[in-house]
C-alpha cells in the first residue's frame, strides 16, 4: 500500500512574492504568484507545462493562468 501524500500549506507569505494582478472575485489588485511546472508525455512526445497560480491578497480567492 502506497503512503498517503503529505500536503503543506504555506501561510508565510512575504511582501516580495506579490504581483499586480486583478482579482476576478473582488476589486483587489494585488496577488501572490506561484509558478507550477508539470511534465508529461502524450503520443511519445514529452511536454513541459508551466501554470501560474494567483491568490488574492484581499479575499484569498485562487485562480490560474496557463
Amino acid at each position: 500500500m502506497a503512503p498517503e501524500p503529505v500536503y503543506v500549506l504555506d501561510t508565510n507569505k512575504s511582501k516580495d512574492q506579490t504581483v499586480t494582478q486583478s482579482c476576478p472575485n473582488c476589486d483587489g489588485n494585488e496577488a501572490y504568484r506561484t509558478i507550477l511546472t508539470t511534465q508529461g508525455e502524450h503520443a511519445g512526445v514529452k511536454q513541459d507545462r508551466a501554470i501560474e497560480r494567483y491568490t488574492c491578497v484581499k479575499c484569498h480567492h485562487t485562480w490560474t493562468k496557463n
